[in-house]
């Protein structure tokens, strides 16, 4: 699977104009986790993610996205590919 490497600086509007939820949910897992390249295969704890980290995170995809989200489905999930379906999911619904 291709990794996303998008630009640490990029604002939450420029993040998400015209990208798919899943993109989104990964460059927002980057920036959040200082994190080199990653995929939608990667564990969220590949990077040492903590529970106040994956907070952040869900904070931020409610700002980008207004998708509330528990940060329990990100530790929960297996692959950031999980949480980025259940995010994508919500999205749809």
């Amino acid at each position: 699977m291709s990794g996303i490497d998008c630009d640490s600086e990029e604002s939450i509007d420029m993040m998400t104009d015209g990208r798919s939820p899943e993109k989104v949910v990964l460059g927002i897992v980057k920036e959040v986790l200082k994190a080199g390249v990653i995929t939608l295969d990667n564990s969220y704890y590949d990077f040492g993610g903590t529970s106040l980290q994956a907070m952040r995170i869900c904070v931020r995809i409610h700002q980008a996205l207004e998708v509330s989200i528990e940060p329990a489905v990100l530790l929960d999930s297996d692959c950031l590919g999980d949480f980025a379906r259940a995010v994508s999911d919500l999205k749809a619904a």
